[in-house]
């Protein structure tokens, strides 16, 4: 620093020497001069270009945390919207189970397979034909396969269990439901 100032001074000197006798060396010693006293840094105030470090690091500090509370907030989002279709889904197979049981209490799901609303227990049953009767398979089933075979949930994307009266169901994109049938 002290190199630069000694420079600069020697150049006002031979500027100042000059100015009688040279105008354009006076203009230009004079240019040099404010320039050098506007940037100088250690003798006055200097004109600063750019950020520093710190203010950098605050601004990165501020986007990982704004980026953080995004990602948590997209997760919980789409986890609702699976859950939300997976609701959807399951509502559209009881509507069409209760409305099919309405008559008499039974869902006939093939040949061999049914779905019976016992009324005194107030459960669901699945059941399977063989040997000319109908028998209570197990208190939870899974009948996902059965409920496929139907032409309007042939596209379900998930499994389907009966337990008592309840209908469960889980998407294997994610997300689940449970409806109760009475």
């Amino acid at each position: 620093m002290a190199f630069v100032a000694g420079c600069a001074l020697r150049i006002c000197l031979i500027a100042q020497k000059n100015k009688k006798t040279n105008p354009r060396a006076n203009a230009c010693a004079e240019n040099k001069q404010k320039n050098f006293f506007e940037t100088k840094g250690d003798f006055g105030p200097m004109k600063t270009k750019g950020f520093t470090l710190v203010e950098l690091l605050v601004v990165i500090a501020i986007l990982a945390i704004l980026a953080t509370v995004s990602v948590v907030g997209y997760t919980s989002f789409l986890e609702n919207a699976k859950n939300s279709n997976a609701q959807t889904e399951l509502h559209q197979v009881e509507t069409y189970i209760e409305a099919d049981m309405l008559a008499d209490g039974v869902f006939t799901i093939s040949a061999t397979e049914r779905l019976y609303y016992n009324s005194t227990s107030k459960t669901v049953e699945y059941q399977t034909f063989a040997n000319d009767t109908w028998t209570t398979v197990a208190a939870e089933t899974d009948i996902t396969t059965s409920i496929k075979a139907i032409a309007d949930f042939a596209d379900l994307k998930g499994t389907i269990k009966v337990t008592g009266n309840k209908l469960a169901y889980t998407r294997t994109e994610g997300g689940s439901a449970t409806a109760t049938i009475d």
